[in-house]
């Protein structure tokens, strides 16, 4: 069962007393219940729902040239990758995922200023035929629609779609067409696949690394991908970014579906990224509607580890014969990140990836660990083995789904979603003591990785990349992706880029 002193190292009161709770679900298990869902399923219906929330993944170089093969390309894709099929059902405490077999793609052009100027749906013809409505009546939907999401766009994340569905709804009462056929179409649209197109011009080569500004172009929110393709009319190629809700995909496995469009549509020439200096002066961007101090903040930097991964390989030779030999770079920048004064005394949520296995569904489970307590200043060498072990500890105990961390996950499934609601606005830092207040990963195949975030970790979210994509300067550089509150995101960066410089 749950041993609790391994993931609580902090007790007050409210710690205490959800502690208490959980050793109450587990009861459930001992009389033989088992959850009906994923412990993460779950808990992305609640904690991750938000803009902020989504991950975004990006695919450089591929060999479409026009809008037209862009989107027969996306159709041919997603058709082929059904994990990729689901919609969002959202209620007043969580966002569900619900399958959706329809491949349906709606070109969306939006103004500078992200209000929605027009949209073209493709709606996928095995689908539900909605061939009896005529060219008018499609017009005067999308318009309603166009009008609808513009009024509601600066809504609170949690509060848009409900809000954006019920006046529709309100809307098309009033409009005399066959109520029960417009709705279906409203419904296909708003569960599509939305794709915005960019034009990138001879001059812009190096504006294809930055994210695109997701926030101006965002889904109406039942759909699981928002795409900006940005085309280069110079090289004859394109840039795709994929923004995923977490609700419906993890990111790994997103990533081995986008693996196989650039195996088939990547032009053949390695891509090369910018140099460690390209764009120091940029400054965080707002990536969620939320209201006052909870709004999060988003800035990326492409930073040069040549330093520390040279000191890790070094390292990890020395320790060859040790019993807790394989040091990784990722895991001692973990502890190195973990001591350094801006990040020291907080708990890390490190995601991995669980296969499916006993008829669970592939999943995430999660190393939770805070690398302060293992720190030893008359012994650092073993301080850091020690955390090590720890480390691998979880790991092994979370790939069998059988550490502490994998249950406390599959015990909160008992809990109803209002539950989770109330412990993140009543117990915050009870929640952040179990799960961890800052979360830490990485996708090293990703031609760049955007950071998730959520509710829980309210100190940040940070995505790193591949450590050795190569520059335009002969040297190499690492995609780094924070989220988190803005007074907090550029201190981490300062953080990594000096743990980067000292190796």
């Amino acid at each position: 069962m749950l041993k609790m002193r391994r993931l609580v190292h902090n007790w007050t009161p409210t710690v205490f007393l959800l502690f208490l709770t959980i050793k109450f679900l587990q009861l459930f298990k001992k009389l033989g219940l088992r959850p009906k869902e994923d412990g993460w399923r779950k808990i992305t219906q609640v904690y991750l729902r938000t803009e902020q929330s989504k991950f975004a993944l990006a695919c450089f170089g591929l060999a479409f040239s026009a809008e037209e093969e862009v989107i027969r390309g996306l159709v041919e894709f997603f058709r082929q990758h059904p994990a990729t099929h689901w919609q969002l059902v959202w209620g007043n405490f969580c966002a569900k995922r619900i399958k959706k077999n329809e491949i349906d793609i709606v070109e969306a052009d939006f103004n500078d200023d992200g209000t929605l100027k027009g949209i073209t749906p493709f709606l996928d013809p095995s689908g539900e035929p909605l061939d009896s409505i005529d060219d008018k009546s499609r017009g005067e939907l999308n318009r309603g629609f166009i009008e609808i999401y513009n009024r509601t766009k600066g809504l609170d994340d949690k509060k848009r779609p409900l809000v954006f569905k019920r006046q529709l709804k309100r809307w098309l009462s009033g409009t005399g067409m066959d109520r029960a056929l417009a709705q279906r179409y409203i419904d296909r649209i708003l569960s599509s696949i939305i794709v915005h197109f960019e034009k990138m011009t001879s001059g812009q080569e190096y504006d294809r690394f930055s994210p695109p500004d997701f926030i101006k172009h965002k889904h109406p929110g039942y759909g699981v991908f928002n795409i900006i393709c940005r085309l280069n009319d110079s090289t004859r190629e394109s840039d795709l970014w994929f923004q995923c809700h977490h609700v419906c995909i993890d990111g790994l496995p997103m990533l081995e579906a986008l693996e196989d469009l650039k195996a088939k549509w990547a032009k053949d020439k390695e891509v090369v990224y910018p140099a460690s200096t390209y764009r120091k002066d940029i400054a965080a961007g707002l990536c969620s509607t939320r209201d006052g101090k909870d709004s999060t903040y988003s800035i990326h930097r492409f930073v040069n580890f040549k330093h520390f991964v040279d000191a890790a390989h070094k390292a990890n030779h020395e320790h060859i014969e040790h019993e807790k030999k394989c040091i990784t770079t990722f895991r001692l920048l973990l502890w190195k990140m973990g001591n350094h004064p801006v990040f020291r005394g907080k708990k890390f949520l490190i995601p991995m990836n669980l296969p499916g296995r006993n008829n669970r569904e592939r999943s995430l489970g999660f190393v939770l660990i805070r690398p302060g307590l293992f720190f030893d200043r008359d012994d650092p060498e073993g301080a850091f083995l020690r955390f090590q072990e720890e480390f691998n500890r979880q790991v092994k105990l979370t790939m069998l789904r059988k550490s502490e961390n994998y249950e406390l996950f599959e015990t909160y499934t008992f809990l109803p979603p209002v539950f989770y609601t109330l412990v993140s606005k009543i117990l915050p830092s009870a929640a952040r003591e179990f799960a961890g207040s800052i979360g830490v990963s990485i996708i090293d195949r990703a031609d760049f990785f955007v950071a998730p975030s959520s509710d829980i970790h309210t100190d940040g979210f940070i995505a790193i990349g591949n450590f050795f994509k190569p520059t335009e300067d002969n040297a190499i550089v690492c995609p780094v992706s924070i989220k988190g509150p803005k007074d907090k995101i550029m201190d981490y960066l300062s953080a990594i880029e000096e743990i980067a410089r000292e190796g």
